[in-house]
């Protein structure tokens, strides 16, 4: 109950039009309807969990559709799969690697706990961790970015679960202190 008490709150503020946003004409969906759509299909995997080692229901939604056996890490593909599930496109080549949702450079809107060129991260972007190694290892779907608070809500796959049992696909809420990078996907 928590978890949807958490998901519910994660979610009730991130979308509002910005001033001056263009509307969706019938063949192009806005950048905020793109926006949501990322993010409400991340919202569909939350609670699916691994059995055994990246393996069970993650290998059959984020690893075998693509061509990678279980055991694969698959947080890279968890992200892919929600864009796939979007129907947005997102052009990152070789989404299976973590770091590459941060390529090109030009793309990265946080960098060390401050924006870049004055640039906020939003629900829809990528947040790339670096946990207990020197390369960026991890990324998850930012799903809530309050401005005034230390924290964001992001939604991963290939994560621990908040109260520790397990791994899977899970919302967390993680310091923004600890990204390396904030990345957005050119809508």
């Amino acid at each position: 109950m928590r978890l949807l008490v958490s998901l519910f709150w994660a979610l009730s503020f991130v979308y509002s039009p910005a001033s001056g946003q263009s509307t969706a004409d019938s063949k192009r969906r806005s950048v905020v309807d793109q926006r949501k759509a990322v993010t409400q299909a991340a919202v569909l995997y939350v609670g699916i969990r691994e059995e055994g080692q990246n393996r069970g229901k993650p290998y059959e939604l984020f690893m075998k559709p693509y061509g990678y056996g279980p055991g694969s890490l698959w947080c890279g593909l968890f992200c892919h799969h929600v864009f796939v599930t979007a129907s947005v496109k997102h052009g990152v080549k070789g989404p299976a690697i973590a770091a590459n949702w941060s390529l090109p450079v030009s793309v990265i809107v946080w960098r060390n706990n401050r924006p870049v060129n004055g640039r906020v991260p939003l629900a829809g972007d990528l947040a790339l961790f670096r946990f207990k190694s020197k390369r960026i290892n991890h990324v998850e779907v930012i799903v809530n970015w309050p401005s005034n608070e230390n924290y964001c809500w992001v939604i991963g796959g290939n994560t621990s679960n908040p109260n520790g049992s397990g791994e899977g696909v899970f919302l967390k809420q993680r310091l923004k202190s600890e990204m390396i990078v904030v990345s957005r996907i050119t809508f």
